[in-house]
C-alpha cells in the first residue's frame, strides 16, 4: 500500500515536470520568437537609419544647390538694377532742366516695370512716365525696351508730337516683340510730356497718354486739373481706331505738373481696399499749395498709412515738378 502510494506521489511529480518542461519549451520559442523579432527590427532601424542619413546628406547637397542658386540670381538681379538705374535720368540732370520736383520711386522687387524717362531735343524737354507689363525682371526688360525705343523715336527720328511718339512707339515694341508672329501681349501705359518754354516766361505743354493721365495745377487760376489719356495701350493687341492725341496747355511759371504710374493708386489696405484714383487726386489738390518736399513727405505717409500691414502690390512711381523754379 505504502509503495503504491510513492508510486502515485512519483508520477504525479513527473506529470508536473512534464508540464514544466512544456511550458519551459513554449517560452524558449517565444524567447527565440521575440528574439529574431528583435534581430529583423534592429535590421530595419539600421536600414532606415542609413537611409535617413542619405536623405540628410541629400538634402544639404541640394540646399548647397539651391543656395548656389539664390547667389547666382540674387547676384543677376543686383547687375539687373545696376543696369536700371543707369538709364534713369540723374537727380542733377533733372534738377537742371525741369527745376524743382518730387519723385517717389519705389519698385515692387529689386528692379522696377515703372520707370520715368527724359530728354532734350531742340529747344523742348520730353519726359515720360512709364508702367510696363509686370513687375520685377520681365518689367525691367520691358523699361530697357521702352527706354531705347523713345531715344530712338525723339533722338534719332526726331518726332516731336507725343501722340505721334506714342504712336511710333506702339509699332516699333510690336516689331521688336514680333507680338504678330508670337502672340505675346507684353505693353506699356504712358503718359509723355514735351514742355517749351516761351518768351514770356510761360510754358506750353503737350500731352499724350496712353491709359495714363495727366494733373496739372495752374498757378493763375490755382485749381488742380486733368486731362485723361486714351483708352488704350502700347503694344499688344489694341483697339486701332482709338488714336493718341496731343492736348496742349498754357502754363505760367510757378505751375505744377504730375506724372505717375497706377501703383500708388492701386496699393490695398489691411481690408484689400484700394487706395482709388480718386482718393489720390482729392487729396493732391489739398496739398498742391504747399512746397514739393513738404507734399512729397505728405504723400509717402499717405502710401506707408495705407500699406500697414501689408504687401506691396505693384510698381509705384510717382513725380511732380514746379515749371521754371
Amino acid at each position: 500500500m505504502k509503495l503504491r502510494l510513492q508510486n502515485e506521489t512519483l508520477l504525479s511529480q513527473q506529470a508536473k515536470i512534464q508540464e514544466q518542461n512544456i511550458d519551459i519549451h513554449f517560452k524558449n520559442q517565444r524567447l527565440e520568437l521575440l528574439n529574431e523579432r528583435s534581430k529583423s527590427n534592429e535590421e530595419v532601424l539600421k536600414k532606415a537609419y542609413i537611409k535617413l542619413k542619405e536623405n540628410d546628406q541629400r538634402i544639404k547637397e541640394q540646399l548647397h544647390t539651391i543656395e548656389v542658386s539664390n547667389k547666382t540670381l540674387s547676384s543677376s538681379i543686383n547687375a539687373a538694377q545696376t543696369i536700371q538705374n543707369a538709364i534713369l535720368p540723374q537727380k542733377d540732370v533733372l534738377k537742371t532742366f525741369i527745376g524743382d520736383y518730387l519723385l517717389i520711386y519705389k519698385p515692387k522687387n529689386i528692379v522696377s516695370g515703372d520707370f520715368y524717362w527724359f530728354c532734350q531735343y531742340q529747344e523742348s524737354t520730353f519726359l515720360a512716365v512709364l508702367d510696363c507689363t509686370g513687375h520685377g525682371v520681365p518689367g525691367a526688360f520691358m523699361t530697357l525696351i521702352g527706354s531705347i525705343l523713345l531715344d530712338k523715336i525723339i533722338n534719332v527720328q526726331g518726332v516731336t508730337s507725343p501722340a505721334e511718339v506714342l504712336a511710333q512707339l506702339h509699332q516699333e515694341v510690336e516689331r521688336v516683340l514680333r507680338q504678330k508672329e508670337t502672340g505675346n501681349i507684353n505693353g506699356i501705359d504712358i503718359a509723355i510730356l514735351k514742355i517749351s518754354p516761351q518768351v514770356d516766361n510761360t510754358y506750353v505743354l503737350t500731352f499724350s497718354g496712353a491709359k495714363r493721365p495727366l494733373w496739372y495745377w495752374d498757378v493763375q487760376n490755382l485749381a488742380l486739373s486733368q486731362i485723361q489719356g486714351a483708352r488704350r495701350s502700347i503694344g499688344g493687341e489694341q483697339d486701332e481706331s482709338v488714336a493718341f492725341v496731343d492736348h496742349h496747355i498754357h502754363l505760367s511759371l510757378g505751375s505744377l505738373v504730375y506724372l505717375f504710374s497706377d501703383g500708388f493708386a492701386d496699393q490695398n489696405d489691411f481690408k484689400r481696399r484700394k487706395l482709388g484714383e480718386e482718393r489720390l487726386y482729392s487729396f493732391v489738390a489739398g496739398i498742391v499749395g504747399l512746397p514739393l518736399t513738404q507734399q512729397q513727405a505728405l504723400l509717402e505717409e499717405l502710401l506707408a498709412i495705407q500699406m500697414n500691414n501689408c504687401e506691396q502690390r505693384d510698381d509705384i512711381i510717382f513725380l511732380g515738378f514746379k515749371l521754371g523754379l
